[in-house]
């Protein structure tokens, strides 16, 4: 790798490459997409990650989102939506093989959040040593998901699970049994778990259609199976 290189070309690279000065910037450049991580993105940041790796010149990286609406939407909806259930694990498993390898990358990396940072792409900003928010990013911290004054604990409570409820049984379920896994066990084997559980939901036909729904702009007419 040369001390400056740049590759800013989506359509042959989504993820965009700069070395200066011994700061790898890479930017993952799918703006129209909110910089969704699909399985070309994914496997070129791990191309990215390897060449940093192998450059001893190479002392920190910085993963940002190409535009100012988003760091990374997360799962690419339009291609899982192509996706049957072998290829919904393969996909699973390609995310967090590419986070755990920016998370044993020997040099440090920071995550500049420069708008949402929505599923995967939150996962992707804590995979890295340090996170630097701007003022358009979205990210909340703490362990408690909401508060409320006393007098509206009882009407917040049942609203909250009357909007559980509207979700899909089978993926409430599975991430019900992940969160519960992951308290029980160490953080590879809660990892495997969640594949297994991705896996589960991408079989089901609700997965389907969830997908068409978010693509169709609809509510989505669950099933349970």
């Amino acid at each position: 790798m040369r001390p400056a290189v740049v590759m800013a070309d989506p359509a042959a690279n989504p993820i965009a490459m700069e070395c200066a000065g011994g700061v790898a910037v890479l930017r993952i450049d799918r703006p129209k997409a909110l910089n969704a991580l699909d399985p070309a993105t994914l496997d070129a940041l791990g191309a990215a990650l390897d060449e940093i790796d192998a450059d001893d010149t190479v002392r920190s990286v910085v993963i940002t989102g190409a535009g100012e609406r988003a760091f990374s939407a997360g799962a690419d909806i339009a291609t899982m939506a192509a996706m049957g259930p072998a290829d919904g694990h393969a996909y699973s498993r390609l995310g967090h093989a590419v986070f755990s390898r920016l998370d044993d990358l020997r040099v440090p990396a920071i995550a500049a959040v420069n708008g949402v940072a929505l599923g995967g792409g939150l996962e992707l900003a804590l995979a890295c040593d340090l996170i630097v928010a701007g003022e358009r990013a979205r990210l909340r911290r703490g362990i408690v998901d909401r508060v409320v004054p006393d007098d509206r604990l009882a009407d917040e409570a049942a609203a909250l699970a009357r909007e559980l409820a509207l979700r899909a049984p089978v993926a409430l379920r599975q991430a019900k049994r992940a969160t519960r896994a992951a308290v029980e066990t160490d953080l590879a084997s809660g990892l495997r778990y969640e594949v297994e559980a991705f896996a589960t939901v991408f079989a089901t036909d609700d997965r389907s259609e969830g997908l068409r729904a978010f693509l169709e702009k609809r509510p989505p007419r669950w099933t349970g199976r």
